[in-house]
């Protein structure tokens, strides 16, 4: 693979777009780590900002695939909804199953989203949020998205005094510490 010195972030992102065709077959191997849906039957938080909304997608979609009828709350922040990733399926998991429900927040909603009704939040994802969600104390939390919003999410999960055991993240960066 050349250097990307002359395109966006993401030298292999980029190679497969510009290198591969639908009629290639790529080979991967499964996912690993650590960030993984626990197996027990307690209430779920899941906390994503833009692109971090990637592994939380896949949590869910496994309880929803798996019936899973435990509480979930999903709260996701992004700009607005023209940049908002998975819009359409949140909306339709949130209808479809009634032990989801959704908090979309919007930092710079258009006044189409406003019209539409796009969200429940205008603004940032903050203390006064996540403290309106009944069973905060005795959940599951998960979270994931860039280094200052998940500093952001913890600082306010230890302001709440949720145990850290409940508390579960994704640091795409791996030596990322979030308290740090």
């Amino acid at each position: 693979m050349d250097s990307n010195e002359d395109g966006p972030p993401g030298i292999v992102s980029n190679y497969l777009h510009k290198e591969s065709s639908k009629d290639v077959t790529l080979f991967f191997s499964a996912p690993a780590g650590d960030f993984v849906l626990k197996e027990n039957d307690r209430s779920t938080v899941f906390i994503s900002g833009g692109n971090g909304i990637t592994p939380i997608m896949s949590m869910l979609n496994s309880l929803i695939k798996n019936k899973d009828h435990r509480q979930v709350t999903f709260v996701h922040a992004a700009a607005n909804s023209k940049i908002q990733a998975f819009k359409d399926h949140i909306e339709e998991i949130a209808t479809q199953n009634s032990n989801v429900d959704k908090v979309i927040c919007y930092s710079m909603p258009s006044q189409q989203d406003q019209f539409e009704h796009n969200l429940e939040k205008e603004g940032f994802i903050d203390t006064d949020l996540l403290k309106s969600i009944p069973y905060l104390k005795d959940t599951e939390i998960y979270f994931c998205s860039s280094i200052p919003f998940m500093q952001a999410i913890n600082h306010i999960l230890e302001q709440l005094s949720i145990p850290a055991e409940q508390i579960n993240y994704e640091v795409f960066n791996p030596i990322a510490i979030l308290d740090e």
